[in-house]
């Protein structure tokens, strides 16, 4: 009887229900968390084969009773979450079901099920954008409803944890990229492969990103540090990269040659007034925002994770990039894929 209760409290004490986990970032935090002696379930809305990691249900967690998922689980990590899409392809109540009352139930289960420790992936969506060195005691400033949503979340969170006793830690990560990228670095890569990429602008500003492995990192240092009941927030991202850098970085991973840079201002003019006339609805105000999102500075101050985890280690910008050029070569399908 004492070997089969330590077992089970051994069990505990290494058991963790990551949400989201069908998913780029959570399949990612589940596979290393089960790689790192972690006990992992994984849920999440679509059906899958193994992918590599533990365990792994679909559930609907808007609707479905979270208790069988969190029975015995010391703790939970959020992932699951309404990614960021173009305006108007969704509505903010979308964002707000998913995102913010999702959250909500989530820890709620958590806290009736005596989780100890509640870890949120949120974004760096909560700040306003074109900010230089975001820290984590900046107001809030979301421009989009992705960004709302995420900081309803947030508060959401912190609301149910600190009334229920439970430790809370949010994470804010840069735009997340690396194998599996179902995002913009993606995107990019592709664009810039094909030969119809154009950088605007001399490059100059710079823009935070993690690689999706060292977001998963981020959390294994979260569940390894020594739990405490008060909440915590970190901004997750490497070094900053000027855009001139990103772009040259892909352009060497795909063979491509740097393309020549079009001047800002004049760019600027062209689509500004190309939106006007437009009355700014329809793909030339897209264009607007996508323009004024790669001119901005988007960069986030880190410090407070790194002095929390001095010995930390970020992936190189130009190494991830290498790796998701890679797997963008063998998954995509031939007529679309990434030339050699």
């Amino acid at each position: 009887m004492a070997i089969e209760s330590t077992l089970r409290s051994s069990r505990r004490c290494r058991s963790v229900l990551v949400t989201g986990a069908s998913g780029f970032v959570g399949g990612e935090i589940a596979r290393r968390l089960q790689n790192e002696g972690y006990s992992a379930l994984g849920v999440g809305r679509r059906s899958l084969e193994p992918i590599g990691f533990g365990r792994y249900k679909r559930v609907d967690l808007a609707a479905d009773d979270l208790g069988e998922l969190l029975e015995g689980a010391r703790f939970v990590v959020h992932c699951a979450g309404l990614a960021h899409r173009r305006h108007g392809e969704l509505s903010p109540h979308d964002y707000s079901r998913q995102n913010e009352e999702v959250t909500r139930r989530v820890a709620e289960a958590a806290v009736a099920y005596g989780a100890q420790r509640f870890v949120l992936i949120s974004s760096a969506a909560v700040y306003a954008s074109g900010t230089t060195s975001a820290r984590e005691t900046d107001a809030p400033a979301p421009s989009t409803w992705y960004g709302e949503s995420k900081l309803a979340a947030e508060r959401q969170a912190s609301t149910v944890c600190r009334g229920g006793g439970v430790g809370l830690t949010i994470l804010r990560p840069a735009t997340v990229y690396g194998v599996g990228d179902p995002g913009n670095v993606a995107r990019l890569i592709r664009a810039l492969a094909s030969g119809r990429f154009r950088s605007v602008g001399d490059g100059s500003n710079r823009k935070s990103l993690v690689h999706v492995g060292d977001l998963a990192g981020a959390v294994l240092a979260t569940l390894n540090a020594p739990t405490a009941d008060e909440s915590r927030v970190f901004n997750v991202a490497g070094p900053s990269v000027a855009v001139s850098d990103i772009v040259d970085a892909i352009a060497s991973a795909t063979g491509r040659r740097t393309p020549a840079a079009l001047p800002a201002s004049v760019v600027q003019a062209a689509v500004g007034c190309a939106a006007s006339l437009s009355f700014h609805c329809g793909p030339f105000e897209r264009l607007r925002r996508s323009l004024r999102t790669w001119l901005s500075e988007d960069t986030l101050d880190t410090s407070a994770f790194e002095r929390q985890n001095p010995h930390f280690r970020w992936t190189p910008f130009a190494d991830g990039i290498i790796d998701e050029v890679r797997w963008l070569r063998r998954s995509e399908p031939r007529r679309h894929r990434i030339a050699a």
